[in-house]
């Protein structure tokens, strides 16, 4: 029967800390991901309406309207960075780039040479694609300043914590042979409701997971 209460096994602190920061890194990073769809769609409503109200890409091969296309596009980028980094608005633009890309991981002259460089070809899913690259590049800091806290020694902890939350892991995995980013790695997929094999097999080489047993 499992301990409870004052009985019940101490979680420790930098495994609660880590838990907390890879929720907080989550939302952030989930917040920039729309912010990146906001400044493109409200650029595409803006300056991508035909006379009949529709939405014309074509009109993005106009250097006119892509230079205005990419200044709507860096506005909203800019004036979420500022509101997130609670920072005044009466910025350079160096200041303001420097925020825009610690929050969502371009700045202004990234915007113009994208817009510049596939004008009408800039659907959503091209777009869409571009931002997944950058979003990537972003979760992957994110997640590792959450455990920038953590030390070897606490390997054993954190997966400890992720079995609670995946309780599978033992049998898949031989948890003797991870080291402190793979545990961490593994904690965190947990803690986001995540983890499956599909995940394991991507952060672990496959000398750490358990073969199968052959049915006789």
């Amino acid at each position: 029967m499992a301990a409870k209460g004052k009985d019940a096994p101490k979680i420790p602190d930098y495994v609660t800390t880590h838990e907390k920061q890879v929720k907080h890194a989550k939302k952030i990073g989930d917040t920039a991901l729309l912010t990146h769809t906001k400044a493109y769609s409200s650029a595409v409503d803006k300056h991508l309406k035909g006379k009949d109200g529709l939405i014309d890409y074509n009109l993005l091969d106009n250097e006119d309207i892509q230079e205005n296309f990419s200044q709507s596009m860096i506005e909203t980028y800019q004036d979420s960075a500022t509101a997130y980094f609670k920072t005044a608005k009466d910025l350079d633009k160096f200041q303001k780039d420097l925020l825009t890309r610690a929050y969502v991981g371009t700045t202004s002259d990234r915007v113009k040479e994208l817009v510049a460089k596939h004008g009408s070809d800039l659907t959503y899913d091209v777009f869409n694609r571009n931002t997944r690259n950058i979003q990537n590049q972003i979760n992957e800091s994110l997640y590792s300043a959450a455990g920038s806290h953590l030390k070897e020694g606490h390997v054993k902890g954190l997966l400890s914590a992720t079995k609670k939350k995946f309780s599978t892991l033992e049998d898949l995995v031989d948890t003797s042979k991870l080291d402190l980013e793979e545990a961490s790695q593994l904690h965190r997929h947990a803690v986001e409701g995540n983890l499956s094999n599909d995940i394991i097999k991507q952060i672990l080489p496959s000398y750490k997971i358990k073969k199968k047993k052959k049915k006789k």
